[in-house]
């Protein structure tokens, strides 16, 4: 009787593992991504519901987190986005998530659409609202 494995099949495991980590991975990060693109979703959401709250109390949109009576985002060290809104007054809202790293953003409206665009984030307006 033989001790130990011969050297084929190392290599064949080897390759097995291999084949097998390489169809795994991709899939398992593509999985993770829309984890944290949910993430970016749901406070999105959180700052369009409490700037719409806001609205129909004051019939205007503000730019100051303390207005919203929600946390400022931004402040979480473990967030994957850079989070931004701006108004025109009584009219229009837009809401940002920046992704960490600049590969995409999301962007929310007053109508909760929410859309995803590839861009470059610009670091000058991230985290900043800006309302007239």
């Amino acid at each position: 009787m033989r001790r130990g494995a011969t050297l084929y099949e190392v290599m064949l495991a080897t390759v097995v593992v291999s084949v097998s980590a390489a169809i795994a991975v991709p899939s398992y990060v593509k999985r993770v991504e829309g984890g944290r693109k949910t993430e970016g979703h749901h406070v999105l959401l959180l700052i369009r519901n409490a700037e719409m709250r806001y609205h129909a109390e004051h019939s205007r949109f503000t730019g100051d987190w303390n207005d919203l009576e929600i946390e400022d985002p931004n402040t979480n060290p473990r967030r994957y986005f850079n989070y931004n809104f701006s108004c025109a007054g009584t009219s229009n809202l837009l809401a940002e998530a920046h992704r960490l790293g600049g590969s995409y953003k999301l962007t929310i409206t007053e109508t909760a659409t929410i859309t995803e665009q590839v861009a470059a984030a610009s670091a000058a307006s991230m985290g900043t609202p800006v309302c007239m």
